[in-house]
């Protein structure tokens, strides 16, 4: 996987007291990966929670994607607090992550109108292949199975 360099938000220059802004944000190089398709969802206006990712991108790692665009590729990803009642009763703060209009604009001026078509064509190719790799993680996981000690059998479930 190719990814970029870390970026620091402000880089000094040669003289005391100047500092240039920070680049502009780029976009993942790979299109068919769970951090291009959180950028796109966010692109095309979408407010993303952590709940709505294991649906939408298959990840329950949505903070770490979000960090990863933010520091990586430089994307100013704004987010916000919002309460939401549970089934058992609570209610909870979770986070909501969106991408500002103006920034969405900036984008779609600057590549984000040829790179969200590619990277839904991208996602959706490799959901294709989504049985195939749940056959591979069966085999896989029959492969570690190991045998139980007949003294322990009554402790395996």
């Amino acid at each position: 996987m190719t990814r970029q360099l870390p970026r620091t938000s402000m880089q000094p220059v040669d003289r005391p007291g100047c500092v240039l802004p920070p680049p502009p944000p780029t976009f993942p190089l790979r299109h068919n990966t769970v951090i291009a398709g959180v950028l796109q969802s966010l692109l095309v206006g979408q407010k993303l929670r952590g709940f709505d990712a294991v649906f939408n991108a298959s990840t329950t790692r949505l903070a770490a994607y979000i960090h990863a665009l933010t520091r990586d590729y430089g994307w100013p990803i704004e987010r916000h607090e919002v309460s939401v009642g549970s089934t058992d009763g609570r209610a909870a703060e979770i986070s909501e992550y969106f991408i500002s209009r103006e920034m969405r604009f900036w984008a779609n001026a600057n590549g984000a109108v040829l790179f969200c078509p590619d990277v839904r064509a991208a996602r959706a190719k490799r959901r294709d292949r989504a049985a195939l790799a749940q056959r591979e993680a069966a085999q896989r996981n029959k492969a570690r199975r190991r045998s139980v000690d007949p003294q322990q059998a009554s402790l395996a479930w």
